[in-house]
């Protein structure tokens, strides 16, 4: 009897390794997530007065807040974007941009304290909400030389086989490579692998577990890394670059939210959520979840339900990992404006396998076996490849051995089926950079990644079009269940139905920031709201200012900009894909930004360069944010029915515009009088 308790219990413990790692609860000491009634008299309400009430000298009024919180050693804002008070204020009360702005973080000297502490503020009426955070898990053709699989006996683990055979995305990318703007909220990444550093924005990334490190997985001293690295090259690992892998979107932008530290923390991942979605991003993967399910349909206050709130008011599709026990749909992924990823493997089966414990392939047949495999239930959306993926890694670390996932240990000579590879591997060969990982976590990012793909192809639909163009061409549309969801994605199929919405054509928005003196071009909806809504990166040390919308009216493109007020304007229409319809090649309208850190500095630029030659004329200052679309290129001649697209800076503020040739007079007017390397950038379409 004691030997199956024992057996039963390791189990457990090693169910939870295999959504995450041996590290990622939060072991810190307990917090509670409160919040006051907006309308409460005899309390402070906003975080701030409450955090300088706690940390200021002592007073009676510190004396009995202290008290009636329950006697809290520290206290700070859940959300670290704080939002001017006036912007604040002018939100309704139950918006979830407000409810957010509401909530602080308290953390007591021991568990028992913050439980106490939460049963003294459950009674207490000027409380809105106290929540103890809940532990989180992560579930866990192109010239790079270890894309290419053709199938075989054998499917080895040093290919990547899920692009190729399940997903048609080698055909998605003959119409579309991506530029989209996503987000990956996870345990950081290794900021320095040579296969992210095209698509990696350092300056839109930050660790929300603590500010003090970087975003690097292993910043605050942790002994497993990788499932962060591994996550971000499925998603955008540099393509075509003749080293390493694939990623599913070849030019995203990734904006990292690292959320452990080492342990990963409630707090973190709803503050990494609402910056990431007011930053501007278009997708978020989110290979984590917890089996406790808050109930966000009756208490949609609660800061992980307004978190979700938010970014579906910004149109912002949140993807989620569907959990590895084979059990009910882990939360966020079970949320119903969540899409939950279930997982496959190589023989087109739901994955499903029997693994020992601990991991030793071969190496000990008596070893006791337990299943692991997707999980599954109503809100089930599709499934891909989880089982023995191949993607980027930390160099030289492992994740979790027990589950074969890292690139330091000599599983990466195996064959997914069992067998012995032959000879060379060229995972060792570049020098552990590269390993395996199996579960929902990595099937998550390949559906991110084919709805990049679908928001570069036209950015202005939401996450529901999105959905349903990826559920419509999967294997399983016409009889979709609770295990499959709609089945495995055709990423081609999808991406050429979206491509048909628009003629590859979008509107070019264009926005002027007084307070900055700097001009903002973007096709993406998310992006605009966030210049709009005060989240656009960088801000200078002044803080931020809202830009405003400028140029002829284009609301006949969209009737307005998602979860802000504000007039959608523009004066041109760019491509979307890197080739026009009839295959002419087209340069990259590249977008870069430059902020001055001096204290009380208000100053941020933003340079548009068309093609790499012209993006090369600037200081290494700048830094690239993304690309806004393509333009026919300024070194060829111009094709019939376009406008030459214009840029010009003004000498007296060293501000940039650009424009179409129509509009030259009122620019020079303005002061827009000077050339930086080119005159015309390009040729495009008037709105």
């Amino acid at each position: 009897m004691r030997t199956q308790i024992i057996l039963r219990s390791v189990i457990a413990l090693l169910l939870s390794l295999c959504s995450f790692s041996a590290l990622s609860v939060d072991l810190s000491p307990r917090q509670l997530m409160v919040a006051f009634r907006l309308d409460a008299l005899d309390v402070p309400v906003e975080p701030e007065d409450v955090i300088a009430r706690i940390h200021g000298p002592a007073t009676p009024e510190r004396t009995a807040l202290l008290n009636r919180l329950g006697n809290p050693i520290s206290a700070r804002s859940l959300i670290s974007r704080r939002l001017p008070m006036a912007a604040r204020r002018a939100l309704h009360r139950d918006h979830p941009q407000r409810l957010l702005q509401s909530y602080f973080v308290l953390t007591y000297a021991t568990n028992l304290a913050a439980s106490s502490a939460r049963a003294l503020l459950s009674r207490d009426n000027s409380v809105r909400g106290a929540y103890i955070p809940q532990p989180h898990y992560f579930s866990v053709t192109p010239n790079d030389p270890l894309f290419p699989y053709d199938g075989g006996t054998h499917i080895p683990l040093d290919r990547q086989w899920g692009p190729r055979v399940m997903l048609n995305l080698e055909s998605a990318w003959d119409f579309v490579t991506g530029t989209a703007y996503v987000g990956v909220i996870d345990n950081g990444i290794q900021e320095a692998h040579p296969d992210l550093q095209q698509n990696y924005r350092a300056h839109f990334s930050q660790n929300f577990n603590n500010p003090l490190y970087s975003i690097d997985e292993r910043a605050c001293g942790e002994f497993t890394a990788g499932h962060g690295t591994h996550v971000a090259g499925i998603i955008g690992a540099t393509s075509d670059n003749g080293i390493g892998v694939s990623g599913a979107c070849w030019n995203c932008s990734l904006m990292v939210g690292k959320i452990s530290c080492p342990g990963i923390s409630e707090s973190a991942v709803i503050d990494a959520l609402d910056a990431l979605v007011a930053r501007g991003t278009q997708v978020i993967n989110m290979s984590f979840g917890r089996q406790t399910q808050p109930n966000c349909l009756f208490e949609p206050w609660l800061p992980y339900c307004a978190a979700i709130s938010f970014a579906f008011g910004r149109e912002v599709h949140l993807i989620a990992a569907s959990g590895n026990n084979k059990t009910a749909i882990q939360f966020p992924a079970s949320h119903w404006l969540v899409t939950a990823v279930g997982g496959v493997q190589v023989d087109g089966n739901l994955w499903d396998q029997q693994m020992t414990l601990p991991y030793s392939p071969r190496r000990n047949p008596d070893a006791p076996l337990i299943e692991i495999g997707t999980n599954f239930g109503a809100n089930q959306a599709v499934v891909a490849p989880a089982r023995d993926i191949l993607s980027t890694f930390y160099q030289g670390f492992d994740w979790a051995q027990e589950i074969r996932c890292g690139s330091a240990q000599t599983f990466v000579h195996d064959y997914i089926d069992g067998g012995t590879a032959p000879g060379f591997s060229q995972t060792l060969a570049y020098d552990r950079q590269y390993g395996v990982c199996t579960g929902t976590s990595m099937a998550t990012p390949f559906i991110v990644g084919i709805a990049a793909l679908l928001r570069t192809a036209n950015p202005l639909p939401g996450p529901a079009t999105v959905l349903d163009k990826i559920k419509q061409y999967a294997s399983r549309a016409a009889s979709p269940d609770e295990y499959w969801g709609h089945g495995i994605p055709n990423a081609a199929a999808s991406v050429q139905d979206m491509l048909a919405t628009n003629n590859r054509l979008t509107p070019l928005f264009s926005f002027a920031n007084a307070t900055y003196s700097d001009y903002f071009y973007t096709v993406v909806p998310q992006m605009a709201s966030a210049a709009i809504g005060l989240g656009l990166l960088p801000q200078p040390p002044a803080g931020p200012a809202a830009y405003t919308p400028i140029g002829p009216d284009a609301t006949a493109y969209m009737s307005y900009f998602p979860g802000v007020s504000g007039t959608p304007r523009a004066s041109l229409r760019v491509f979307t894909t890197p080739k026009d319809s009839s295959g002419v090649t087209l340069y990259p309208l590249y977008r870069l930004s430059y902020v001055d850190t001096s204290p009380g500095s208000s100053i941020v630029r933003h340079f548009y360069a068309a093609g790499d030659t012209d993006r090369a004329t600037v200081s290494p200052l700048w830094k690239l944010d993304g690309i806004e679309g393509y333009l026919y290129r300024y070194d060829q001649a111009q094709p019939p029915g376009t406008v030459a697209v214009l840029r010009r800076v003004n000498p007296a503020t060293s501000s940039y515009v650009i424009f179409p040739e129509n509009e030259l007079a009122f620019w020079e007017a303005e002061g827009f009088t000077g050339i930086h390397h080119i005159s015309v950038v390009g040729y495009a379409y008037l709105l």
